[in-house]
């Protein structure tokens, strides 16, 4: 039977009738027709369109998307598939977006990497790091919008063949993001930024001080500090000893910060008279900086509680902040301006204890290291991340309190043996 004399009884006779007449067949016509008949038999006999459609695969045809669509449901999913697959090799971009709609997203991805087509918009960058080799050059926009769906370690690799780079604030959230504990991932990622031009504030460098290396935080500050104002150099200085700070200042005509001055061995004010009463104000502050440290342990704990509620808030998708987590948020807020008060008292006795004969110190060792926990509304920072950053700022202060306090134990025993 010609194709165009079944074509036409398909349209006309019984279903019946019609699935008879498939043995006879001696040839086909387009894909498009195949399909309807398809979807003409299937509506009542799945057994008679499996039939057909398996003839016509026998015979070489294949079918676009929007022709499978009208075979999908029609036949049972084994003889489906069997015609998606043998028809692959001939889909186009547009092919893939319109199956994205009538089968399994897996499936869908698996085709589109095997025949190097584009995934649809709605998962191109849930799906890119199975998709696109880790040595393929991405711009800063694809990677930072990728970033967060991406896991860790593609992350990474992707950011070593950026082809551009973005904002000082973005990048920053990068090192937070992927580079916590990693120092050589860290500073091979900051030196490539620096390397296409990016600079850092202050306040931006101080954060890189954290996750990298001095060799590559001093690069980044030499390459960033022509830009520098009387505020970058003071969010620096904590993270400078004295002649470093001193020397930038010169060279870049800035204002010192407050705290510190030029050392004049003629100067012989001393606010501290005798060591005995050294003694005395230095366990004064050892008290202070255990209140501190007290604090902020019960202000990491807090946070650490906020975190995990705000886990289960995504988990569950209701993208709503929980009591708990609130709860948890308000008493870190209230152990961190705790932290606060005790670190302001005791950056008053280390500015004092500076000028002492007795010792040299660095004053205001702990200045401003709460800033970024109190300027802004501490609760209201309710995404994950957000919160994340503060557990580990916490950490970071709670770590130069322990310094600090190390510091001050050693000067307490040295002047013991004095006496």
């Amino acid at each position: 039977m010609k194709w165009s004399e079944f074509y036409e009884k398909a349209d006309n006779c019984e279903v019946s009738t019609v699935v008879k007449m498939i043995p006879s067949l001696e040839e086909f016509g387009s894909p498009k027709e195949i399909a309807d008949v398809i979807l003409i038999i299937g509506s009542e006999d799945k057994k008679g369109a499996n039939s057909l459609l398996n003839k016509a695969l026998d015979k070489g045809i294949k079918f676009n998307a929007d022709e499978l669509s009208d075979i999908f449901g029609s036949c049972d999913r084994e003889n489906f598939d069997k015609a998606l697959y043998s028809s692959a090799d001939r889909f186009t971009d547009e092919d893939i977006e319109n199956l994205y709609y009538i089968i399994e997203e897996d499936v869908v991805v698996k085709l589109a990497k095997k025949y190097g087509l584009k995934l649809p918009d709605d998962i191109a960058s849930e799906y890119e790091e199975k998709m696109v080799s880790d040595t393929t050059p991405v711009s800063w926009e694809q990677f930072y919008d990728g970033m967060f769906e991406w896991n860790e370690e593609y992350s990474k690799r992707r950011s070593r063949v950026l082809t551009d780079y973005g904002n000082e604030e973005d990048i920053i959230t990068v090192l937070y993001q992927l580079f916590d504990g990693d120092i050589n991932g860290a500073d091979n990622f900051i030196k490539e930024a620096v390397n296409h031009g990016v600079t850092f504030s202050g306040n931006n460098l101080s954060e890189i001080s954290y996750f990298c290396s001095g060799s590559i935080f001093r690069y980044a500050l030499n390459k960033s500090s022509k830009r520098f104002t009387d505020k970058d150099l003071e969010d620096v200085s904590d993270d400078l000893n004295d002649d470093e700070v001193i020397k930038l200042a010169e060279e870049l005509h800035l204002n010192l910060p407050e705290g510190y001055e030029i050392y004049d061995e003629n100067d012989d004010i001393d606010e501290i008279n005798n060591i005995a009463e050294l003694q005395a104000v230095i366990l004064d502050a050892i008290e202070l900086a255990d209140e501190a440290l007290k604090a902020l342990n019960d202000a990491g704990a807090a946070v650490n509680e906020g975190s995990r509620t705000s886990l289960f808030d995504i988990l569950s998708k209701s993208f709503y902040s929980s009591a708990t987590k609130n709860l948890a948020l308000e008493e870190a807020d209230f152990q961190i301006q705790t932290a606060e008060e005790s670190i302001s008292q005791l950056n008053g006795i280390l500015k004092g204890i500076s000028k002492c004969r007795y010792i040299k110190m660095n004053s205001e060792k702990l200045a401003s290291l709460l800033d970024m926990y109190t300027n802004d509304s501490f609760i209201n920072m309710i995404t994950h991340m957000k919160i994340g950053k503060m557990g580990k700022n916490i950490n970071k202060t709670t770590k130069d309190v322990i310094d600090t306090r190390h510091k001050l134990e050693k000067i307490y025993k040295k002047l013991c043996k004095a006496v």
